[in-house]
């Protein structure tokens, strides 16, 4: 094809590869654009219409009260990642998950951990990349982290409060970042990563 054509002729290799990969994002980016816009005009262009019921965080009287009740949600998915035993629910929503109303709240510290757990799990990948050029621990955070996003009332207010469902593809990271740290994979990895830890 024709970018084909133009990368052999007349670019250096560096950045043959760099246009290919541009090219890639602009495909990839202009397919979920196109998605997105589908969904909005199947959605007659509005928002979805959401009730206290549906995800009672969302209707928080201040934003403190917000902010730790979404909290606390992120350390729910967290721990049905984990350890689920006992908290699976055929429903999560009408008040299932009180609310985090101030700092008084004994519920506090489980709030404040999944940011301790993920910064610590942030500054040990940036000290692998840095200093042993691994990217395993990294890759394992993004795909834990990023599927999780738009779910996560970071980007858009979404009608629910758990949901074991928007789980799947951030377990793959999960199950990764426990591959990295069993005694295998550690004994492994300057070999291969998560790829021989795995095997």
């Amino acid at each position: 094809d024709w970018l084909a054509a133009l990368r052999r002729r007349a670019l250096p290799r560096p950045a043959r590869a760099w246009l290919s990969f541009g090219a890639r994002q602009l495909l990839l980016g202009g397919g979920a654009a196109a998605l997105l816009l589908l969904r909005l005009r199947l959605n007659d262009w509005r928002s979805p219409t959401f009730s206290g019921a549906d995800n009672s965080a969302a209707f928080c009287p201040t934003p403190r009260c917000r902010a730790l009740s979404y909290s606390y949600l992120y350390y729910l998915n967290l721990r049905l990642l984990a350890w689920p035993h006992g908290m699976m629910a055929h429903d999560w929503t009408m008040g299932a998950v009180p609310n985090l109303d101030d700092f008084s709240d004994e519920r506090l510290p489980f709030a404040l951990a999944p940011y301790a757990i993920l910064a610590t799990l942030g500054v040990a990948a940036l000290v692998a990349l840095l200093r042993w050029r691994r990217v395993d621990l990294g890759a394992s955070l993004a795909m834990l982290i990023l599927p999780f996003l738009p779910s996560a009332h970071v980007l858009v207010t979404v009608g629910f409060t758990v949901a074991e469902r928007v789980l799947y593809l951030p377990s793959m990271g999960f199950c990764m970042l426990v591959a990295l740290a069993t005694p295998t994979a550690r004994a492994r990895g300057s070999g291969g990563g998560v790829a021989k830890a795995w095997a």
